[in-house]
């Protein structure tokens, strides 16, 4: 009773997600800066540490609360190479038992995090579809060393890791993931912009494993 005919496939997690919410949240961020440049910092560091709420006495249709803490540390080296490295951690959960929608969850995958994958398409997956579902509790971090090849024109190396995890407080890292990879850090009249090819190096399920990734985005360092 109540579940599902032999014969049938499971219902797809991905959706049951569908729907429409109100969505009411309070964020507190507390942010420290002493980068030298939010284009090309050769020095310093920036911290953030934030909580949100959402739902509560604030109304609406999702009741959650999530803590996020994030950071970058920049070296400069002889002959005008740069370090970086930065990280972010992430954990989410509903203030009621119920279960945290979708558009909540942590998602990792893409140029801002690892770069050796799709874009938001690491963590649990759902069994019908494929699709990713995300998790309560991330984190990813990230090392890359940036050189001068002509003016305005840096070449870049890095290596990223990181995992995406089903439970809130879940730093188990039996899903990590990681990929390395070269790139170009072009200052250009218009902004900075940075090209991105990473393969996958260790990879937690196969479905996130579409070979070598492009990446071609704005290069704020935010």
């Amino acid at each position: 009773p109540g579940g599902v005919p032999d014969g049938m496939l499971d219902p797809s997690l991905f959706t049951m997600e569908d729907g429409s919410f109100l969505r009411s949240a309070l964020s507190l961020t507390y942010t420290y800066d002493s980068r030298d440049s939010n284009i090309m910092p050769r020095k310093g560091g920036r911290a953030n540490v934030g909580v949100t709420l959402a739902g509560g006495p604030l109304g609406g249709d999702v009741d959650t609360y999530t803590m996020a803490a994030s950071g970058s540390k920049h070296w400069q080296l002889p002959w005008d190479m740069i370090v970086n490295l930065s990280g972010s951690y992430e954990t989410v959960d509903s203030t009621d038992g119920s279960p945290v929608p979708i558009f909540e969850r942590s998602f990792l995958g893409g140029s801002r995090n690892l770069r050796g994958f799709e874009y938001r398409d690491l963590g649990p997956r759902d069994p019908v579809t494929g699709d990713a579902l995300g998790g309560q509790t991330s984190a990813f971090g990230s090392v890359e060393l940036t050189f001068p090849i002509i003016e305005n024109v840096r070449g870049a190396a890095f290596y990223d890791m990181g995992f995406v995890s089903s439970d809130v407080w879940d730093v188990s890292t039996d899903t990590l993931n990681s990929d390395a990879g070269m790139g170009l850090r072009l200052n250009l009249p218009f902004g900075p912009l940075a090209l991105d090819y990473a393969l996958p190096l260790q990879v937690d399920d196969p479905a996130s494993d579409q070979g070598g990734q492009f990446n071609f985005y704005l290069n704020y360092q935010y």
